[in-house]
């Protein structure tokens, strides 16, 4: 699992280079890249905020806050 707050993030989408989504996650602290498969929960979670975002490279660290779960 990933911490979010020690990445960056780029998406690819599928088109006529690749018939797949690409994520390249770059860890800040080493700049190691790795990529994120776009089938697991992480990769959908991202191109899922992603595409709400409307792709807003301003907006894509919203992508990575974690999300606060309550408690019932």
């Amino acid at each position: 699992m990933l911490k979010w707050a020690k990445v960056y993030f780029s998406i690819t989408e599928k088109g006529a280079h690749c018939k797949n989504d690409e994520i390249i996650v770059t860890l800040k602290n080493n700049n190691l890249k790795v990529c994120l498969s776009a089938e697991e929960k992480q990769g959908q979670n991202l191109i899922n905020c992603w595409n709400r975002i409307n792709k807003d490279e301003n907006k894509k660290m919203a992508c990575l806050r974690r999300k606060k779960h309550h408690n019932k």
